[in-house]
């Protein structure tokens, strides 16, 4: 695995179907776009210390555990999609990410409740949510998928 800083706010990952999670160190990093890189294991932890990051795609890989409750420390993110992969586990408690406009949940097999938080800005239309249908509760207007495959 190698990291190379291309400036403070980008770089380029060479590794091997994983999250390395020295990643956390690029504290700087605004935009963190993985999706569809047959990325496998699970999310590190470390992400949580990317104070900067304000989109965090990692859609459609092979990513499996939980979502670590540390991604709720990212309190500049907009985006968040996590939908096409194989996370299972409770959904952390999202509450405090206030700047979040769009989050992806679909295709997975997280289980829990949207922060009541949410449900505000949702029926406001600042805030997008998709979720997989019977496994998210959510009863203020997110878009419900019956996508799951397992």
């Amino acid at each position: 695995m190698l990291l190379k800083l291309l400036s403070d706010k980008s770089l380029i990952l060479f590794f091997q179907n994983r999250i390395p999670s020295e990643i956390g160190r690029c504290s700087n990093l605004s935009v963190m776009s993985l999706e569809s890189n047959d990325l496998s294991r699970s999310i590190p932890s470390e992400l949580g210390s990317l104070s900067q990051l304000q989109w965090l795609m990692l859609f459609g890989n092979r990513l499996s555990g939980s979502i670590p409750a540390e991604l709720g420390l990212l309190t500049n993110l907009t985006y968040l999609r996590l939908e096409n992969n194989m996370l299972r586990g409770e959904l952390p408690d999202l509450g405090t990410l206030t700047n979040l406009e769009h989050l992806s949940l679909q295709s997975t097999s997280v289980t829990g409740s949207i922060p009541e938080g949410f449900c505000e800005l949702i029926e406001e239309d600042q805030m997008q949510v998709g979720v997989e249908c019977g496994r998210i509760n959510c009863d203020c207007g997110c878009i419900c998928y019956n996508s799951y495959m397992a």
